[in-house]
């Protein structure tokens, strides 16, 4: 349950040879090393745990108002926190079930399936068979063939460094983990790549040295150029929702229908569809999704030729996880992510 997906993979066409700017990066690593998880603990603020025989629509709904993308889910029946519940994780939900079921079944699963069936039973389809789940009697699961291996939840404890966290973070390609103390078994708060990316824009000493964000895209040559995941702005939603799933990426660009860039469609995107109509909201267009955003059609693109500290002031500022790279017609050339830039920073060491 924790982060499935991955972004867009690098291609040849951006190669990842940052050995020229070890010396330069090296300044992003030792400050992540004299800095631990627990130094980005919040001031303020609350960590939302979620039972796991919570139905699904609760977890969903428990996201959505609280404004979180993941929650720890606790599991009272073996006394642990068994996953990571993520918006990522209704994206595939949201497309199982619209592909296998009616609208009214789409809705009884997901006021019926708790979110331990779902993890244990994790890439399998739930199929509700007549009567199942009423009156009291059970809800039958039905196989279906299994596409990934389930991913272990991993924990990051307060005292590892910021360096370390990352490579955590990085080497399992998750976006997200929980910092946990284990000797009170209290998830402390969720380390994410934007929070890394804030406190590095924010704290660290770049009057020591700042040449490395001088650089331009261009220069560093990172983040991914080649043959990209895109969609239609009239693709329909459900479409969108099955394209994230199995291009295993976690925003699609959203083109129109001269190829011009009008937006990017992200897996927590899923966050502002109504619980209550979530089936019939699965129909209309990307386009609309992205209009029906309280933000709208906000663009955040950058140029090759822009500076590194340019693209990390805007990805830290606006809080977003990705920019588009766009030429001066607005057509789609990449995309970088804060994923690129942490391994940009960290695997130079």
């Amino acid at each position: 349950m924790s982060e499935p997906t991955s972004e867009q993979k690098t291609s040849a066409d951006s190669p990842q040879n940052t050995s020229p700017f070890k010396d330069e990066t090296a300044i992003i690593s030792s400050f992540l090393k004299v800095h631990t998880a627990y130094d980005l603990l919040p001031d303020s603020g609350k960590v939302v745990v979620v039972d796991a025989s919570l139905s699904l629509g609760a977890g969903f709904q428990a996201l959505v108002e609280n404004g979180i993308s993941s929650a720890p889910v606790w599991d009272s029946k073996r006394v642990e926190y068994v996953a990571l519940l993520t918006l990522a994780d209704y994206v595939e939900v949201f497309a199982d079930f619209y592909q296998y079921f009616t609208p009214e079944e789409f809705k009884e699963c997901l006021e019926i399936v708790t979110i331990r069936e779902w993890n244990k039973n994790r890439r399998l389809r739930p199929v509700i068979k007549e009567g199942s789940g009423l009156n009291g009697t059970p809800v039958e699961i039905e196989e279906k063939p299994a596409l990934h291996a389930r991913t272990p939840l991993i924990f990051i404890h307060p005292d590892a460094s910021l360096l370390d966290s990352s490579k955590v973070l990085l080497t399992h390609h998750f976006h997200r983990g929980p910092v946990m103390d284990t000797e009170t078994n209290t998830v402390l708060h969720i380390l994410t790549h934007a929070r890394l990316l804030r406190f590095i824009v924010v704290y660290a000493n770049w009057t020591q040295d700042s040449r490395i964000l001088e650089h331009t895209l261009e220069e560093v040559k990172i983040g991914n150029f080649g043959s990209l995941v895109t969609v239609r702005d009239s693709t329909p939603l459900h479409e969108v929702f099955s394209i994230l799933n199995k291009s295993s990426v976690t925003a699609v660009p959203v083109l129109d229908a001269n190829d011009t860039v009008i937006g990017l469609y992200s897996m927590s995107d899923v966050r502002f569809l109504p619980l209550d109509r979530i089936y019939d909201s699965m129909n209309m267009t990307v386009r609309e999704a992205l209009e029906n955003r309280p933000n709208g059609l906000a663009l955040h693109t950058c140029m090759i030729t822009d500076k590194l500290k340019t693209i990390m002031a805007t990805l830290a500022r606006q809080s977003i996880h990705r920019v588009m790279v766009v030429d001066e017609d607005n057509h789609l050339k990449g995309i970088l992510s804060i994923n690129d830039l942490l391994r940009f920073f960290i695997n130079t060491e």
